[in-house]
């Protein structure tokens, strides 16, 4: 019985805030869009706010000490100087304002990801360019100082050569471009 009650007038106190909106004229569509403005806007704010927080992990990162280039490290820092500069203003900064200073940051920040990228790709390529050396000198070594043990997979053995070497050389060049 008393839960009823409670249900009772709780519905009774909704129908009143409700028809109170009516009485006074107050366009609830308006307030919920309005709302959602500033939800947006705080929202942003503390993207942005993040993202400028976030700079001591990514500085203090492996990928950002040894894999960023100073160019990128340098258009980094501005992004985030430029964010905090906008921050600062405070309301005076415009939703624009703020959405476009967290990309920045966040572009500049996929940057040192490309960065790391690069440059594990070009390690992994000069750790493959080493085993197809190894493969290719091994098989020689195989060929030449034991041709009767090998006989069977000689051709094989040369396939693998000529393979590994072919893939050097491919690897090379690949590295040279980069």
């Amino acid at each position: 019985m008393k839960i009823i009650k409670k249900i009772a007038i709780g519905i009774f106190a909704l129908g009143l805030s409700f028809g109170a909106g009516a009485l006074t004229g107050i366009d609830s569509k308006a307030y919920a869009a309005e709302a959602t403005d500033q939800e947006k806007y705080k929202t942003q704010k503390e993207q942005l706010n993040y993202a400028i927080t976030d700079r001591a992990n990514v500085v203090s990162s492996e990928a950002y000490v040894s894999y960023a280039s100073e160019d990128t490290k340098a258009k980094y820092e501005k992004a985030v100087a430029d964010g905090a500069a906008v921050l600062a203003k405070g309301d005076k900064a415009s939703i624009e304002e703020l959405a476009a200073a967290t990309s920045n940051i966040n572009q500049a920040r996929s940057n040192i990801v490309r960065d790391v990228k690069k440059k594990l790709a070009k390690v992994n390529l000069q750790k493959a360019v080493e085993k197809n050396q190894n493969t290719s000198q091994a098989a020689k070594y195989l060929i030449q100082n034991y041709p009767n043990t090998v006989a069977n997979v000689r051709t094989e053995l040369e396939a693998l050569i000529a393979k590994s070497d072919k893939l050097v050389k491919q690897a090379q060049a690949l590295l040279q471009k980069m």
